[in-house]
């Protein structure tokens, strides 16, 4: 795991709208002061979950960001701050 990420600021089955309308889903995503990590959530050696990321998008080019739970139910964050 990258070791600017906060274990508290990763979300799991996420949805990013793009400015230019391109939506995309991601299985996790950790918002850093740098940007948006995008990646994915397994369990290493010790059984303990750990994000792996996989890439790094600037917040400028992100309209909107939702989470999606194990029920279905969407929730909008605020990843503007």
């Amino acid at each position: 795991m990258n070791k600017s990420i906060d274990k508290n600021n990763i979300y799991k089955n996420a949805i990013i709208t793009y400015y230019n309308g391109y939506k995309e889903m991601f299985d996790a995503i950790a918002i850093t002061n740098q940007g948006i990590y995008t990646g994915i959530i397994r369990k290493n050696k010790n059984n303990n979950e750990e994000f792996i990321d996989g890439g790094l998008v600037t917040k400028e080019t992100i309209k909107k960001i939702i989470l999606v739970d194990e029920s279905g139910n969407l929730k909008n964050i605020d990843f503007s701050s």
